[in-house]
């Protein structure tokens, strides 16, 4: 990888870091695609026939491919962006021509070189680690491939590339490694690698994600979430588990797996006080996590007695019946081949019963990651090799059934939105790097068997002749790819114990004056280092310092606009205000003559009541003298004649009644003020005519 791709590597980091801009998947890359139409328009490009002309320019300014598809979907969202602003700002066509007018873009140019002293600074400190070393390197920038090694790991399962190469990274390795607990040097690599890991969206657009998914564990990954290998280890399995929880996951482990498990801690309990080179070659050893956590035989014995009870707390089940997949298992090209690559052919066997299963749960072979909903997942560095030699589905463009507990929760991260909110990204790259750096180092071990021959050998053969402190110095030269061929030291054991013996101290005495020598050029590296970090820290602080100087004024210019927007809506809302004053006033008048046209009518109609019944009371008056001609004496006695009839008497009594009646309801709705009120508080009035509020 050239220097330049790193540098784009951090700058992707950092975009993603800060948040800006970030609302979909290749959102990340915005920046740097407005940066290069800047760049065009520095060179006085104003317009182009084809979008073409901006990839080129992208793919040298950053040494990355930008698939076209996804160049155009962010063209078109810069155009949507900038045209918001000013219509002339930048414009792509259907015919994918484009227009430039007058475009500048500079946020993140201070980090861009930032990042670029940065990655000098790391490239330099690399070359001084290897000439401290006495490494030679070919390739000055090797430390970033190295660091991009994982992108390759993930495209198996986004995109079915397969990476074809084999490279030694070991001192690459250790160089990371080394520089874990120095933050000039590891933040820029651990930005390195999240850039790396979020360049995979220019080749993977993630939907439909699966999350119907079981995942069956293996006995390392067991031993890891038991906190039995590294820390970092055991953090990583843990994290999976609290983030697989979380979206539905089903979490099972094969009775065989529990078995397997139960018998490596017994085998670590029996040989508890006989083990001491094992553990100091192989970090990832269970006896190393008995010595950070202080435990015992006894505590080892205990917690495989208790491993089923302790998955199951976890939310782990067992699988109790096996014997069909490990029927399936024997006859399997599977078992063949990691026959040829375990320790003991039980190893193999259960590998194998637990690829059998995933296989049936599967029904068929799946090419797209999304679409697998079973998987193996192991957490073993030292398997790792073996898993991919016997895939022949990673060949053939489908997804194999084994991944890692990191990979997975990788490319989790990258394929579902929501699993951010569990998995920061200081996680992704901690857990990332520290899986490659492991990965890389135990790849470049000799087997266990071997090892534990040499322990054997050593413990007939030389256990008073040589110490503990020159068998440790020979153990870091085994570490260190310095002490090659064990088993030439063990066959040179069982032909001559004397030069064995002298062999070894030889080997302890070689390292004893190496590590004196390496011990003055790192002591020189790290006064260096604390130098470049303070001046690396000022330009830091002067970065920020700038950022926070523009974020202010942009704050104070958010206020002003927050500060007239106020001013205008008050205005407006005054305005609206007396506008609905006015409006009601209005329709209170329609109200007010609606009410008293509905009185005027009641009125009305009581009246008319009053006056029939007064005109039959006058008729009762009028028709008797009028049938005795006008006679009043006459009149008089017809009228007695009728007061003495009942019907005509009870009918004028009950007139009289109506008339009093109705005249005193007159009197007293429509002559009374308060009755007069309520009155018109029970006219109904149109929806039109009520008040708007």
């Amino acid at each position: 990888m050239n220097i330049n791709k790193a540098i784009t590597y951090s700058l992707l980091a950092h975009v993603r870091n800060s948040g800006k801009l970030i609302q979909g998947p290749v959102d990340v890359f915005i920046p740097l695609v407005k940066r290069t139409l800047y760049i065009l328009n520095q060179r006085g490009v104003s317009k182009g026939e084809n979008i073409t002309e901006i990839k080129k320019i992208f793919d040298e300014s950053y040494s990355i491919d930008i698939p076209i598809p996804v160049l155009s979907v962010i063209l078109q969202k810069i155009a949507q962006e900038t045209n918001k602003v000013d219509e002339n700002g930048f414009h792509i066509y259907q015919d994918y021509s484009f227009w430039i007018k007058d475009y500048v873009f500079d946020e993140f140019e201070e980090q861009l070189q930032l990042s670029k002293r940065e990655a000098e600074t790391v490239q330099k400190y690399f070359e001084q680690f290897c000439k401290i070393n006495n490494k030679v390197i070919k390739d000055k920038t090797s430390i970033f491939d190295f660091i991009d090694k994982n992108k390759s790991s993930l495209s198996k399962y986004l995109s079915n590339k397969v990476e074809q190469t084999k490279r030694d990274f070991t001192i690459e390795a250790q160089f990371v490694d080394f520089f874990k607990k120095i933050p000039v040097a590891y933040d820029f690599i651990k930005r390195v690698y999240l850039g790396s890991i979020l360049s995979c969206y220019l080749e993977y657009q993630p939907e439909n994600i699966n999350t119907n998914i079981e995942l069956v564990l293996d006995t390392n990954f067991i031993v890891s979430l038991l906190d039995l290998n590294t820390p970092e280890s055991t953090h990583t399995c843990c994290k999976l588990i609290e983030v697989g929880a979380k979206q539905g996951y089903k979490f099972t482990v094969l009775i065989d797996t529990i078995e397997e498990t139960q018998s490596l801690l017994r085998h670590k309990a029996n040989n508890f006080d006989h083990v001491f080179l094992q553990s100091k070659i192989n970090p990832e050893d269970i006896y190393n996590a008995c010595v950070r956590r202080k435990l015992t035989a006894t505590d080892l014995e205990r917690i495989g007695d208790n491993l089923q009870s302790t998955l199951l707390a976890k939310g782990i089940y067992t699988l109790p019946n096996t014997t069909k997949y490990k029927n399936l298992a024997k006859v399997s090209s599977e078992f063949s081949a990691l026959r040829n690559v375990r320790n003991s052919e039980r190893a193999a066997l259960h590998d194998a019963i637990a690829l059998q299963y995933v296989k049936e749960k599967r029904g068929k072979r799946i090419s797209e990651f999304e679409k697998v909903n079973c998987w193996f997942v192991h957490n073993s560095n030292s398997h790792e090799s073996d898993f991919k030699g016997k895939d022949n589905n990673l060949m053939s463009g489908y997804q194999p059934e084994t991944i890692k507990g990191d990979e997975l929760l990788n490319v989790l991260w990258l394929s579902n939105p929501s699993i951010t909110k569990n998995v920061v990204t200081e996680d992704v790259s901690e857990i990332g790097i520290t899986s490659l750096v492991a990965f890389t180092l135990n790849e470049s071990l000799p087997k266990t068997s071997v090892i534990k021959e040499l322990e054997d050998n050593i413990q007939k053969y030389a256990i008073d002749e040589v110490s503990d402190s020159d068998i440790v110095l020979v153990s870091s030269r085994i570490v260190n790819r310095q002490l090659k061929n064990i088993q030439e030291l063990n066959n040179l054991a069982n032909l001559d114990t004397v030069a064995f013996v002298d062999r070894l101290k030889k080997e302890a005495e070689i390292q004893r004056k190496d590590e004196l020598a390496q011990k003055e050029g790192i002591t020189q590296l790290l006064n260096a280092l604390q130098k470049e970090s303070a001046a690396l820290k000022n330009r830091e602080i002067e970065y920020q310092n700038k950022i926070k100087s523009i974020e202010s004024e942009e704050s104070e210019k958010e206020e002003k606009r927050k500060s007239e927007i106020q001013r205008l809506t008050e205005k407006l809302k005054k305005e609206k205000s007396e506008r609905l004053k006015l409006e009601n006033k209005i329709i209170e008048e329609k109200r007010e003559k609606y009410i008293a046209r509905k009185i005027r009518k009641s009125k009305i109609k009581i009246l008319v009541l009053l006056g029939i019944c007064i005109l039959i009371f006058l008729w009762s008056i009028i028709y008797p003298l009028y049938k005795s001609d006008w006679d009043v004496i006459k009149a008089g006695e017809l009228a007695k004649s009728f007061k003495d009839n009942y019907v005509v008497s009870s009918l004028l009594s009950i007139i009289s009644f109506i008339i009093g009646t109705v005249s005193a309801i007159y009197v007293l709705i429509f002559h009374n003020s308060s009755n007069n009120e309520a009155m018109k508080r029970g006219v109904k009035v149109p929806d039109d005519l009520k008040e708007i509020k």
